[in-house]
């Protein structure tokens, strides 16, 4: 028995099934096509950011030094940070008109294009004709000229007068200081570039370095609620945190009391602790020698000290004691201890400071959390 042929409106509606079915496989092969394009796109839009702002803080890091010729120090560094990212497995490459700096604010701005034929490359988008995305990152990261405080902050207190020949009274008359009074480097030590990585004796221990009896620049972070000698030595060698010190960031204008005695034993092992069996070496400002032979801009010894106004006629500290405040931070390399028998002293190299604005208040800058730096470097406009 055969069966009877369909109908002519059975017909119509499987010709018409075909096409619908057709149709939606057609637009979820479409959208399959744009989510898979998309998760590229996004893929390589995030690895272009990731580029940009690395570049951006690469650049913004070289005016930590401040020896450094500006603004090609910092083009070649962000343009070489920039080259050691990749973006869906293709190296990165920008020139010297992708990268922007203010030298006058330490802003650096990079920006990573991937258009035209170096765009993120289409998939199923082809079949549309589209064959390539445009990509485009900017970042932007300032090295502050000031700070507001230091989560790194050692024990030991400077003298603004300290690299100063002069006697602080002759030397503060003199303007011979690490910061002037709107809390930048002074005109003096910018007219002698050879003060940068100049090495001193930071923090004596023999009584002929005091600076009044008893008073050998240490700062006691307890407050006077009995941290000692341990908390000293602690310091000396670990971010605040580390050792219990609270609040954790040292704030421009706040104030320590000093800790009295010379500490021979606490200094040496807290600074033995800082530098380790296998110290770095000291180069030159932003170039610091490791044990292997490689050369870099960071180091553990890299240290932070708050500097004090010994050109305040009200600041001063005798033999009692007395308060230290705040008025800037400067950055220092820990050579290690003197030979100096049984009191040797700190050795170090002056690397850099910030100051914390006109006055010494918290005016601008941020918090330097950038490890051993007192000057803030950070993304201040990541787009």
């Amino acid at each position: 028995m055969t069966s009877a042929p369909p109908s002519p409106a059975r017909a119509r509606q499987r010709g018409v099934t075909a096409v619908l079915v057709t149709l939606m496989l057609t637009g979820l092969m479409g959208m399959a096509a744009l989510a898979v394009d998309l998760g590229v796109l996004y893929a390589g839009k995030t690895a272009a950011q990731t580029a940009a702002d690395a570049a951006a803080l690469a650049g913004a890091f070289t005016f930590l030094t401040p020896s450094n010729s500006q603004p090609t120090t910092a083009v070649n560094a962000a343009i070489a940070l920039a080259g050691a990212n990749a973006i869906l497995g293709e190296p990165v490459t920008i020139a010297a008109g992708d990268v922007s700096v203010d030298t006058t604010d330490r802003l650096v701005t990079v920006t990573v294009p991937r258009t035209g034929a170096d765009g993120i490359p289409a998939f199923f988008l082809r079949i549309f004709g589209t064959t390539e995305t445009d990509v485009v990152a900017t970042a932007t990261a300032q090295a502050s000229p000031v700070a507001t405080g230091s989560i790194c902050l050692r024990p030991i207190f400077i003298p603004n007068t300290v690299l100063s020949t002069e006697t602080p009274t002759q030397a503060c008359a003199d303007g011979q200081t690490i910061l002037d009074a709107n809390g930048n480097l002074s005109p003096w030590i910018q007219a002698n570039p050879q003060l940068l990585g100049s090495l001193i004796t930071l923090r004596p221990t023999s009584p002929g370095g005091s600076l009044a009896p008893s008073q050998f620049y240490s700062l006691d972070f307890s407050n006077g609620s009995g941290g000692g000698a341990s908390l000293y030595s602690c310091a000396l060698s670990s971010p605040l945190a580390s050792c219990g010190v609270s609040p954790i960031v040292a704030a421009c204008g706040s104030s320590y009391q000093t800790e009295n005695g010379n500490m021979v034993g606490p200094t040496q092992s807290g600074i033995n602790n800082l530098i380790g069996a296998t110290p770095d070496t000291y180069v030159a400002p932003g170039a610091y020698q490791h044990p292997d032979g490689t050369i870099t801009d960071t180091s553990p010894q890299l240290v932070v000290a708050p500097v004090w106004d010994d050109c305040c006629p009200g600041c001063q500290v005798g033999p009692g004691g007395g308060t230290i405040t705040i008025i800037g931070f400067s950055n220092w390399f820990i050579d290690g201890l003197t030979n100096g028998g049984g009191n040797p002293g700190v050795a170090a190299n002056f690397i850099n400071a910030a100051g914390c604005g006109a006055g010494g208040g918290g005016n601008g800058g941020g918090i330097a959390t950038n490890a051993s730096f007192g000057i803030p470097v950070q993304l201040v406009n990541p787009n």
